[in-house]
């Protein structure tokens, strides 16, 4: 990666409009229902719905029989493993959905156990323990004491099938459901954190596996009231063990499930079928956030007995692509273009993606019937304002590379194969492409760049630099980086296919051309074809280096499909502060709109790290003002491990946030990372406007994100 020359340009934040780059803010009425925070439960018959979306049926020739015979039940014994985690501590929202559980009927033909520990703090009950983990039945509007198992993280195997064991023995049923709560991460991140035992893994997916075969129970439904662990691996890992699964695709909102509604009816009707059950959560938790006008939620309901089948479907599907791109190396593009641009979830960071949509993108022969076998075993989903969310997402090893190695050792654990031999040969072309089509090197310098000599050579070792980030980093990305390296190189499923693949011939560095008031990028179809991506990056000149104001992948093109790279001299500002902020892609709207968000990397009232999540509506959602807002916070220790919790943290009118910058030196080796000024929220959705500052010379660059993972640098320009 190089850059062939440097341009000045002189440019105002009232010079022009900033483009694409600019968001608008939702109007004020809608910015209040969004900000409000309530309590889950049984709704309204004035208050909003949705709706969902029943799935189809497949065959049932070949499947195995149900594990559970819902239609004679005459009881059943609902557990919850629930890890309150700084979810509790911060939030209580852990307590909240105990009072939910207890609002309901249960008593008579349902009993609920419930395993709380985890947390620091628990405001359900005073008997409730900050340094044990205790269990609990709940029944007819109380929450008793049962048991004390002393000392231990929830994030055990071990205390997993005990209170299964416990449950099932101490309250036998006719049939049994169980439910996990606390932050999830999906295929990659598993479940749980246990905020008393921080460095105690996650529960992977083959964990949760032998846990559950250790009891010898069946279950009909397995649920996880967590982050993104509705996925199909998640689902072939359970099959063995359970009926059904209920998870979400995306990150949940903060109050997660609504409680009351289907234990309330499987209290009613102990033999009701598990569809119904699952039905009336999925309504109740979708209606409830519509009623906040929050629809960007996703929720389903996933018939295990039918996943074999669509593990098979999957993997003739992915073998039939493989030899189709064997036989035309250029359906690489195809497959990886779809992958690039298919609905992803928690804004990409964990390498998810939904199924169908993805293999809707695409014309590989088996996609009719991979895609009819998911739509049959999803048996019931949100109808989601998220376009492309259909119910069941897909690990599909992409962007966090650097997991696969560990992933790819837990799948084979589950037997989870086929899927993973694909892996190995689309990630094994990305990571052979540099050597092959031999993207690298340094541009020349323009005649009287002056200040800028050497730029060139700082950008080249910046990309490299971010491209394997350190945890002291302010921001986990920018400017982006190869994808191969030796790490990859040396993994045992890497082979090396650079004298055997047919790559495109892709220029080293992106020359940039007036055109009119723009410099764009000169897009040629093999450009186009080879795009998986394109960002923004800008930096300033400060104190004998260089200071990352971040990066944006929201970008305009020209009458002629060229690509404009674009910047007034204007940056994110939050309370008239400048800040850093890394853009996500869009996200597409099941209207076809496309919202926006990025992060800030800060501190919380000086001591704690996290990542400030900023919005930016729809064109259609927008005010008369062209800014965003803040939708709340991370804790960036909980998303850099992959775990997500139940929605974001609302900052309060008075917290402090002080922005934080990654710091290079001359030679683009990181440094340090600086705090800006303290910033005071004078609310909790506090605006995010555009600001020219103009103190100091800013560069910034275009970055090209091909099909094969690598990134290709245009010239750079630059403001003073």
């Amino acid at each position: 990666m190089g850059f062939a020359l440097a341009h000045r340009i002189h440019a105002s934040a009232g010079d022009k409009a900033h483009g694409a780059l600019l968001r608008a803010l939702f109007a004020g009425a809608l910015i209040a229902s969004m900000a409000g925070v309530a309590s889950c439960g049984l709704l309204d018959d004035e208050d909003v719905t949705m709706g969902g979306v029943s799935g189809t049926n497949a065959s049932t020739a070949g499947m195995r029989s149900y594990y559970t015979d819902t239609a004679n039940a005459k009881n059943a014994t609902v557990m919850v493993y629930m890890v309150g985690s700084d979810l509790e501590s911060q939030a209580g929202v852990a307590s909240a959905d105990i009072e939910e559980m207890a609002a309901s009927t249960v008593g008579t033909n349902v009993n609920l156990v419930v395993e709380t520990g985890g947390s620091s703090d628990w405001s359900f009950s005073r008997e409730a323990s900050t340094t044990t983990r205790q269990r609990w039945l709940v029944s007819n509007g109380d929450v008793q004491l049962l048991g004390d198992t002393g000392a231990g993280t929830m994030l055990d195997t071990g205390e997993v099938t005990d209170f299964v064991d416990w449950a099932t023995g101490a309250y036998p049923a006719d049939r049994y459901l169980l439910f996990f709560w606390d932050h999830g991460g999906g295929t990659v991140g598993g479940f749980g954190y246990d905020e008393l035992y921080p460095d105690a893994s996650a529960l992977s997916l083959a964990d949760i596996r032998s846990s559950l075969e250790a009891t010898g129970q069946k279950f009909d439904i397995v649920g996880f009231d967590a982050c993104l662990m509705g996925t199909i691996e998640t689902a072939y890992a359970l099959e063995p063990c359970a009926d059904y699964l209920l998870a979400s695709e995306e990150l949940e909102p903060g109050q997660g499930w609504s409680w009351t509604g289907f234990l309330s009816a499987l209290e009613a009707n102990p033999a009701a079928p598990s569809v119904d059950i699952g039905m009336r959560a999925i309504d109740d938790f979708i209606d409830h956030y519509a009623s906040q006008g929050e629809t960007d939620v996703t929720l389903s309901l996933v018939d295990l007995r039918e996943v074999p089948s669509v593990y098979e479907n999957l993997g003739s599907f992915l073998a039939q692509a493989q030899n189709a791109i064997s036989a035309d190396n250029a359906k690489f593009q195809e497959l990886s273009q779809a992958r690039s641009r298919a609905t992803a979830f928690a804004e990409g960071q964990v390498d998810q993606v939904d199924l169908i949509d993805l293999i809707d993108r695409t014309a590989f022969a088996g996609k009719d019937e991979l895609k009819a076998a998911v739509q049959s075993c999803v048996k019931y989903r949100t109808q989601s304002g998220i376009a492309g969310a259909n119910g069941l997402a897909l690990y599909f090893p992409y962007e966090e590379v650097s997991s696969y190695d560990g992933m790819r050792s837990t799948l084979q654990e589950i037997s989870y194969t086929k899927p993973t031999e694909f892996y190995d040969y689309f990630l094994s072309i990305m990571g052979s492409s540099t050597s092959a089509y031999g993207s690298g090197g340094s541009g020349s310098s323009s005649e009287g760049s002056g200040d800028l000599s050497g730029l060139s050579d700082f950008i080249d070792a910046l990309s490299n630099e971010l491209a394997t980030t350190t945890e002291d980093q302010a921001a986990d990305s920018a400017a982006g980086g190869d994808y191969a390296s030796d790490a990859y190189a040396d993994s045992p499923w890497f082979t090396d296919l650079s004298s055997d693949f047919s790559y495109q011939d892709l220029p080293s560095s992106l020359p940039l051309v007036e055109d009119g008031s723009n410099y764009v990028v000169e897009m040629d179809d093999t450009l186009w074809e080879a795009l998986a991506d394109f960002q923004v990056n800008v930096m300033e000149a400060y104190d004998g280096g260089y200071l990352m104001l971040g990066s944006d992948n929201v970008w305009d093109t020209t009458a002629d499909d060229n690509i404009v790279v674009d910047y007034d001299g204007a940056w994110t500002s939050l309370g008239g502060e400048r800040v850093a902020f890394y853009g996500d892609a869009p996200t597409e709207q099941s209207d076809g709109e496309y919202s926006f968000s990025g992060t800030i990397p800060a501190l919380l009232n000086g001591t704690t790290r996290i990542d400030v999540v900023v919005y930016y509506p729809p064109m259609s959602q927008q005010g008369d003002q062209t800014v965003g807002y803040v939708q709340g916070w991370r804790a960036h220790d909980m998303t850099a491990s992959g775990l997500f919790g139940h929605g974001l943290s609302q900052l309060n009118a008075g917290d402090t946030i002080t922005p934080l910058f990654d710091f290079y030196d001359a030679n683009g080796a990181y440094q340090e990372t600086l705090q800006g000024d303290p910033i005071a929220m004078r609310e909790s959705n506090m605006p995010v406007s555009y600001e020219s500052f103009g103190d100091a010379t800013t560069y910034f660059w275009g970055t090209l994100t091909t099909v094969y993972g690598d990134a290709i640098d245009t010239d750079v320009l630059y403001i003073e």
